[in-house]
């Protein structure tokens, strides 16, 4: 530490930075406060420069949005292509801090269900049924030749939220 004297004789203390030491954040260069001359928001809340980019559109629903949507009932017709006759039961949970339903379902008995769960009969329950090919080199390997399923749920409702597998035909 060095001692200086000023014009109105005063000592004044100054210290020299060192090669290896790193500035403190006092000592640090202040942030730019604005960027292409537009406000930005810093540290000390200075103005925030907002961007309009028109009114917000929810594309995505919420949680509770998608529970409430899976929570209808629907009714539809269960088959159990894997052991006709029989009943199916299952347990079902979707949603995080759910609890597991129980679900017996008969084969052919048309029934009343959460969407969620009607989903899931009508899209789940299948496996894969492998075989063996040969590849261009005439090496035999084993690929999925089909997917057999077990059980299917048929809805007696229209599902609006699903794609549309229904064809117009029209006379050219």
């Amino acid at each position: 530490m060095a001692q200086l004297k000023t014009i109105d004789d005063s000592p004044k203390t100054i210290s020299r930075p060192t090669m290896n030491r790193r500035p403190t954040t006092n000592q640090m260069r202040p942030r730019a406060k604005t960027i292409n001359n537009e406000p930005v928001k810093t540290i000390d809340n200075d103005p925030v420069k907002t961007i309009d980019r028109g009114p917000e559109i929810n594309s995505k629903p919420t949680i509770n949005q998608m529970r409430a949507r899976d929570a209808e009932l629907v009714r539809g017709r269960f088959t159990f292509l894997e052991a006709p006759g029989a009943t199916l039961e299952f347990r079902y949970r979707k949603y995080k801090g759910d609890s597991a339903k129980l679900y017996k379902i008969k084969d052919g008995e048309v029934c009343t269900i959460p969407r969620g769960v009607a989903k899931h009969l009508a899209t789940s329950g299948s496996y894969p049924i492998h075989e063996y090919a040969t590849d261009e080199f005439g090496k035999p390997i084993i690929r999925i030749g089909r997917m057999k399923k077990r059980y299917n749920f048929e809805s007696l409702e229209f599902f609006d939220d699903e794609p549309s597998r229904l064809y117009t035909v029209e006379k050219l």
